[in-house]
């Protein structure tokens, strides 16, 4: 699987990790595994006079470590198959932002050439249709 092949418009607020995948081979999630794209802040912001807005390193920092939030961009081929855990309507889907809990054992990140991708049990999806903008951890 390729960032190239899925729908670009899911890249829309992340137009600047997306880029840095463009090209190459990604992992493919196994088993019940949603694979997702982190949502970390571009480093700035183009207003619509065509102006920049720098983000501050400590927002970029805090999407990284705190951040719980991200773009699915692949499912594993059993995702949703377990009736008792899910019942028989997924959760999410790829293309899907979504929010998940902050314990560690529920998502394993890793960096993918400069990019963090996330293994995140389909069981443990708490929300979809999340704005990444909107979300702050505290």
């Amino acid at each position: 699987m390729r960032i190239d092949d899925l729908p670009q418009e899911w890249f829309q607020r992340v137009p600047h990790l997306a880029e840095k995948l463009q090209g190459i081979e990604l992992p493919e999630p196994k088993g019940y595994m949603h694979m997702a794209i982190q949502f970390i802040r571009d480093d700035s912001i183009r207003l619509p006079g065509g102006g920049k807005l720098f983000t501050a390193h400590q927002s970029q920092d805090e999407d990284k470590w705190q951040g719980r939030v991200g773009l699915i961009i692949a499912s594993g081929p059993e995702c949703y198959k377990n009736p008792r855990s899910t019942g028989d309507t997924a959760w999410a889907e790829p293309g899907d932002w979504v929010l998940w809990p902050k314990l560690e054992n529920v998502a394993s990140r890793f960096s993918y050439n400069g990019v963090i991708l996330c293994l995140i049990q389909d069981d443990r999806i708490l929300a979809t249709k999340v704005d990444p903008v909107m979300v702050m951890f505290r």
